[in-house]
């Protein structure tokens, strides 16, 4: 038994927003007080809001297909 993981997580896109996130911050703070916080923060947002957006496409999706299905099935229309 390896202590490697076959698959790791792989946490590059986290450490990338949050680098990202403590410049915009930093930047606020000494340079563009005129930032507003929601531009500060919009890069942790744009990362945390991705996993919900794309679960809700996914299951909206796969009942989209399901009706469709449905709709076409010949066990249906044999008893119609």
């Amino acid at each position: 038994m390896t202590s490697i993981q076959e698959y790791p997580i792989q946490a590059t896109g986290f450490w990338v927003f949050g680098f990202l996130s403590v410049v915009v911050a930093v930047l606020k703070l000494t340079v563009a007080g005129y930032w507003s916080w929601w531009r500060v923060m919009l890069p942790s947002l744009a990362f945390l809001g991705h996993n919900p957006v794309y679960l809700l496409v996914a299951v909206a999706s796969k009942i989209g297909w399901m009706v469709i299905n449905l709709r076409n099935c010949p066990i249906k229309q044999q008893f119609s």
